[in-house]
């Protein structure tokens, strides 16, 4: 088209070519971006149905968990509940996910481009994505890269951030793998994970070498780096989905023949009064509202289909008169492929006897203290400490220990404590212990925390008078010294709080080699305020 013998008409058609194509080209280019941005609206779409079916999924994830961690806990198992591991690989899988979208969230651009287009036909506009004008690299240049196209900060967080997210994913599923099992499906995952996120360096078409981020980040549109990193979101979201769902798909797989179910016994309590009736539930290792049994045999006796309730086999039978551990056995038979498969039921209770008293224990002694919040410890067999009301209520106070109360007493000599409560069975339960009140005892005198003995000078000219109750009584109560006397031979001397007046230690530097100093005349405040007159006797050495 540019030969030198072209004509000068030619060479303007030639001209008019050539803008035609660049109009053309153009205008290709506006319907490539819009089409980049359509690309990721409808991944994005995508994405909140996957999210949808992840929430569905670590619902039943906890639903397993849940659901056997109440039957280990209500038959008192030492089993380990088999979907603990699971849920801490779920856990962890929502979490380093969770990071690693919110890591690309944050790299978009916050200012939106957005347009409002009069609709045709109709008095009205409408607003939409203007995709066209996202047709420079400026933004992502500038976010990833520095000026050698080398990674800035952001970039270098961001290339960190998909091998760490790739090299966590892997531990996960990898750890999720049974010894021994020729089951490949977490090896499959974490390999998919890995070719997905590659982050190597890359030839490029002309052969050139270039690093990961700078071959699929530098140089392109906004819109299409957008639509790049919306996949990439929508990926871990597959692979989040999938690793989910290949750790329901293998328990439930495991879990739902019937020969792998166990039965299992919860009492609505604890243990049974005499002559009271036995209420309880049977439920399957695997509850399942839908699983009906063909026949139901408890302790010899048919349990009517009817007791059927939400996949729980409901019971109510005499809980016995024998005090003891009664036994709960039986047989469930089930129906699957027109061959009859039978559970076997095996489980015990307790019956205990009707309390007729209440077991009051004050800590430490067998009477209480006046103006002392005494520690006291109350039991009613069969009855939760929750559930006791205590009395006389305006002396009474609850420990936050399960059992424990505070009684404190302000005169008198003797305390009737009342103890009722509402038993299993429904009947009113009252009880009375009878306390004796006493002074509290004087407390021990100690000088540097010595009962006596020889000391030097100094010892005795920087030491304290401190007053300590006996440990035989538990007294838990902190006793000041007001103040005391002390005699260093021949002279007295009066002392505030419990150390030695300036008068006193001045005089103390003038005494001899063995003369004795006698603490006496104690003035202390603790449950009450006294005075003990013979302390501490301590010799100079």
């Amino acid at each position: 088209m540019a030969g030198a013998n072209e004509s000068p008409r030619q060479k303007m058609i030639n001209l008019m070519y050539l803008v035609f194509i660049a109009m053309l080209a153009l205008n290709m280019s506006k319907e490539v971006l819009t089409a980049f941005g359509l690309i990721s609206e409808q991944v994005e779409k995508n994405n909140g149905d996957i999210v949808k079916r992840i929430g569905e999924f670590n619902k039943l994830i906890d639903n397993g968990f849940n659901a056997q961690d109440s039957i280990l806990t209500s038959t008192t198992s030492k089993d380990v509940n088999i979907w603990t591991k699971k849920k801490a690989a779920a856990d962890s899988i929502n979490l380093i996910t969770a990071e690693f979208i919110n890591t690309i969230e944050s790299l978009k651009n916050p200012i939106k481009n957005t347009k409002e287009v009069d609709v045709v036909g109709k008095d009205s506009t409408f607003t939409i994505m203007d995709y066209e004008t996202m047709d420079k690299a400026e933004y992502w240049n500038g976010k990833l890269f520095d000026q050698d196209k080398g990674l800035n900060e952001n970039g270098e967080n961001f290339l960190k951030a998909i091998n760490n997210y790739v090299a966590s994913f892997q531990s996960i599923a990898l750890s999720q793998k049974e010894i021994g099992s020729i089951d490949t499906t977490y090896e499959e995952i974490a390999e998919s994970v890995t070719n997905a996120f590659e982050t190597k360096p890359v030839i490029d078409g002309e052969g050139i070498e270039k690093t990961w981020m700078e071959y699929h980040l530098f140089g392109y549109p906004e819109v299409s780096t957008n639509t790049k990193l919306t996949i990439m979101k929508a990926n871990a979201l597959n692979y989040q989905a999938s690793l989910l769902s290949a750790l329901i798909g293998g328990q439930y797989k495991m879990e739902s023949e019937l020969t792998n179910f166990d039965a299992y016994v919860i009492s609505d309590r604890s243990g049974y009064y005499t002559g009271s009736e036995y209420t309880g539930r049977v439920v399957l290792g695997k509850k399942s509202n839908s699983l009906v049994p063909s026949s139901i045999i408890i302790n010899g006796e048919s349990v009517p289909l009817t007791s059927v309730v939400n996949g729980e086999i409901l019971l109510n039978f005499p809980a016995g008169n024998s005090v003891k551990e009664h036994d709960i056995t039986g047989e469930i038979t089930f129906i699957q492929d027109g061959k009859e498969i039978a559970i076997d039921v095996n489980q015990t209770y307790k019956v205990i006897k009707k309390p007729n008293s209440a077991s009051v224990e004050v800590i430490g002694r067998n009477t209480l203290f006046r103006n002392y919040p005494n520690e006291v410890y109350i039991s009613v067999p069969g009855v939760n400490s929750g559930s006791l009301v205590i009395g006389p209520s305006n002396l009474v106070t609850k420990s936050n220990k399960s059992g424990y109360y505070f009684v404190k007493p302000a005169g008198g000599s003797e305390l009737d404590l009342s103890i009722s409560a509402t038993l299993q069975n429904g009947d009113k339960f009252s009880d009375t212990k009878k306390f004796f009140i006493r002074r509290a005892p004087a407390p021990d005198i100690y000088f540097n925390s010595s009962e006596g003995g020889k000391m030097s000078k100094s010892a005795i000219s920087g030491g304290a008078v401190s007053a300590v109750y006996p440990a035989a009584y538990g007294i838990s109560k902190t006793v000041t010294v007001a103040s005391f006397d002390v005699k260093m031979g021949n002279r007295n001397f009066k002392c505030e709080g419990d150390e030695l007046s300036s008068k006193a230690k001045k005089y103390l530097r003038t005494v001899k080699k063995n003369t004795d100093i006698i603490i006496k005349n104690i003035e202390y405040i603790g449950i009450t305020v006294g005075n003990k007159t013979n302390g501490v006797t301590l010799t100079v050495k």
